[in-house]
């Protein structure tokens, strides 16, 4: 990285994410000529390509395995066909690390497609932001039509974007025969403009900032969500916790019992349309308020486990 983006990096951690340790520095093995190691050294991977380094550090006796502890945040293997990159990103799951998993249906996705009992001590919840969540709970719910937002990503096949997009179509069409007058929007990526019905199109609003992604979270009633492997996709939490409703796509059956007003089902356009069209309904007569309990069920906080895994540490 270079200096500018380093600075970039530590003001946004300290404006955003309330950090006030010291400067964080970024530095990479591949500018080293050589890799020295203590063994009293801890290392922290946070993705199937940094915990395949560390392996192979470990296999050839640089390193000791119980040295890793690995974030695990999502079944990475599923981001590829069957490759070399899915099998050595599967491989990462049984190298011996200790392991962390972000969330409890994450956890379970693990021990049904790896094999690998993770203990509740090592589950913490995602790190969603429950101030600016409790003030989008607390916001009053703006007059006009109720508002559809649809989490749109088409450079990322996992948020499988064609099939929200199909999922709308019939929404929208269901929604006017109904007489339901909603407004479509989109944020995430930039996309050419998706006509759904003769009168009806989404406005898209592409990557939001940080403050600017909570705001429109305020005006939205229901988003639609999509996330083909089971990492715990933060924006429809988002939606529930602040208080609104939100539609997703199964995954492993881990999301349809998380809240009432998270809707997962297969992800099918027509399956995703009925979901949209009864979360819309119900956000008609509901009233927003925050909720807190739907993140104390998907684990315990991240500086709790943390401190369990550096005392087992040593």
């Amino acid at each position: 990285m270079r200096g500018t983006e380093e600075d970039v990096v530590d003001r946004l951690l300290r404006a955003e994410l309330g950090y006030s340790g010291p400067r964080v520095v970024f530095t990479s093995v591949w500018a080293r000529e050589e890799l020295v190691a203590p063994a009293s050294e801890i290392w922290i991977a946070t993705h199937w390509g940094t915990a395949h380094a560390l392996d192979v550090a470990c296999k050839i006796g640089v390193i000791a395995p119980r040295s890793v502890v690995y974030l695990v945040q999502d079944h990475e293997p599923s981001f590829y066909a069957s490759s070399s990159d899915s099998a050595l990103a599967q491989a990462t799951y049984h190298a011996g690390f200790q392991i962390v998993v972000n969330s409890a249906p994450l956890a379970a996705a693990l021990r049904a497609r790896e094999g690998i009992d993770v203990g509740l001590e090592r589950i913490f919840r995602p790190e969603l932001d429950e101030a600016r969540l409790a003030a989008v709970g607390a916001s009053a719910h703006p007059t006009g039509p109720l508002v559809v937002n649809f989490y749109a990503r088409p450079s990322k096949p996992r948020n499988a974007f064609s099939i929200g997009v199909a999922a709308l179509k019939v929404a929208a069409a269901r929604l006017e025969a109904e007489g339901i007058h909603v407004e479509f929007r989109s944020m995430g990526d930039v996309h050419p403009t998706v006509r759904l019905t003769a009168g009806q199109s989404i406005a898209g609003l592409g990557k939001l900032s940080w403050q600017g992604y909570f705001d429109e979270l305020a005006k939205t009633d229901v988003l639609l969500s999509l996330q083909m492997s089971p990492h715990p996709s933060h924006p429809p939490l988002d939606a529930v916790v602040g208080g609104g409703w939100a539609v997703t796509n199964e995954v492993d059956g881990s999301r349809a019992d998380l809240s009432p007003r998270l809707l997962a089902v297969v992800p099918d356009p027509g399956a995703l349309a009925e979901a949209i069209v009864v979360a819309v309904r119900s956000a008609r007569t509901a009233e927003r308020s925050f909720d807190g309990r739907l993140l104390a069920s998907l684990g315990d906080r991240l500086d709790t486990v943390m401190t369990r895994v550096a005392d087992d540490l040593g």
